[in-house]
């Protein structure tokens, strides 16, 4: 079995066949980026023969999904804000440290975030989704340089609903960020859009594109 084509950011380092290396009979291909993948399976009869073929597997989610690649080998974190005027780095802010906090305890909505799967090293991606935006709610999109990542440049891709076409990408310039040193630093911040679904399942997106260091978003919103 093998993925011949896929969408940006779609064939990471993290392993996507189970069992693994994909050469039994049938495989679970776990894809971790929205979008079309061209999958190849060639099988060998006992007398050497072989025939191949392809097949697409489309991949969609619901609601918000965004997922965040970058270009140097390093850490950059995708971060999601629940838009209540407060800090980042803290309870309002889903990221690394806090990759599924409950943010509506009293009314077990399904709209809590997840980050599944924080990329620490190679180019992402890492992604973020919500099954269930609440209607009029601002969900601002934030990326952190948070080690040895100088010079790269991070690519955003936002996806609503079930399409797998992102509704808007955006694309960061040389972000700075120093090695080892973290969140809250002089570390670059990038604060890339606000999404905002309407009763219809459809989302607006509001480019932002502001930068600071990460201790400034440490301590205002």
């Amino acid at each position: 079995w093998k993925i011949l084509s896929f969408p940006p950011g779609g064939f990471g380092t993290t392993n996507q066949w189970t069992p693994s290396p994909p050469t039994s009979d049938t495989e679970q291909f776990l894809a971790y980026v929205t979008g079309i993948y061209t999958i190849q399976v060639t099988a060998t009869d006992a007398l050497g023969r072989t025939l191949t073929c392809e097949t697409h597997v489309t991949v969609v989610d619901t609601g918000l999904r965004v997922e965040l690649t970058w270009s140097n080998n390093g850490d950059v974190d995708l971060h999601l804000h629940n838009g209540s005027q407060t800090p980042w780095f803290g309870y309002n802010d889903a990221y690394y440290s806090s990759p599924n906090p409950d943010w509506d305890v009293l009314n077990n909505r399904d709209d809590d975030p997840l980050l599944d799967n924080d990329n620490i090293v190679g180019f992402g991606p890492e992604n973020m989704r919500i099954v269930m935006p609440v209607v009029g709610k601002i969900y601002p999109i934030g990326v952190h340089a948070y080690s040895n990542v100088s010079g790269s440049i991070t690519t955003v891709r936002i996806y609503c609903g079930t399409s797998a076409i992102p509704k808007y990408t955006y694309i960061s310039h040389s972000l700075y960020g120093t090695n080892g040193v973290g969140a809250c630093s002089q570390n670059e911040f990038w604060k890339v859009a606000a999404v905002v679904f309407d009763a219809s399942g459809s989302c607006t997106v509001t480019y932002i594109n502001t930068y600071s260091t990460s201790a400034e978003r440490c301590s205002a919103y």
